[in-house]
């Protein structure tokens, strides 16, 4: 080969290799792009709501998820954000852990309520169906590894600014088993 055209094919390598992997590579997927979910149901403060989500009725077609986590933790990284156009939004993130204390994939039926003692209704309360791979992976934030629930209460007269939420949530494994976790957050 003369030296001619395999420099021309040695530069034409270095400045196209670049972009054929830059291209290649997905992105992650950012579980805050999700649609908020709205509450499933709503309670007064003088009632108490069911701890576990009923289990879906209507399973959504696709491959199962499995549950690997042994234990739930509500994340310090949960945060309120407040949009310019009046939306107040609550993402809520999970640390999911197997035995070891290593990230686990979850799976199952989450529970998530959020009770603000001057809001009304008092209790919001979200329903999330992780039943098949595709819902859980919408879901996770593979930066942080941590799964990230967006969500929109929908107070009639929303809780006062700085108020302490007290954030419950229960994930119903498709074993039966039941994780807990609880936290505070300001509103």
């Amino acid at each position: 080969m003369r030296p001619s055209v395999r420099n021309t094919i040695l530069v034409a390598g270095l400045l196209l290799g670049p972009a054929c992997v830059i291209s290649c590579v997905s992105r992650p997927v950012d579980p805050t792009d999700n649609s908020p979910l709205r509450p499933t149901e709503t309670m007064e403060a003088n009632e108490k709501p069911a701890a576990i989500a009923p289990t879906s009725s209507a399973r959504t077609l696709g491959e199962p998820a499995q549950n690997e986590a042994v234990k739930l933790e509500i994340s310090t990284l949960s945060n309120v954000s407040r949009g310019a156009e009046g939306r107040t939004l609550v993402d809520i993130r999970f640390d999911t852990l197997d035995g070891k204390g290593n990230f686990a994939a979850i799976a199952g039926e989450l529970r998530i309520v959020i009770t603000a003692a001057t809001g009304e209704p008092a209790h919001q309360i979200f329903d999330v169906p992780l039943v098949v791979k595709t819902e859980v992976a919408r879901r996770f934030d593979s930066v942080l590894s941590q799964y990230v629930m967006r969500l929109e209460p929908e107070w009639d007269k929303a809780p006062q600014l700085g108020e302490e939420l007290r954030i419950s949530a229960t994930l119903t494994t498709p074993t039966g088993s039941v994780l807990e976790s609880s936290a505070r957050m300001r509103w």
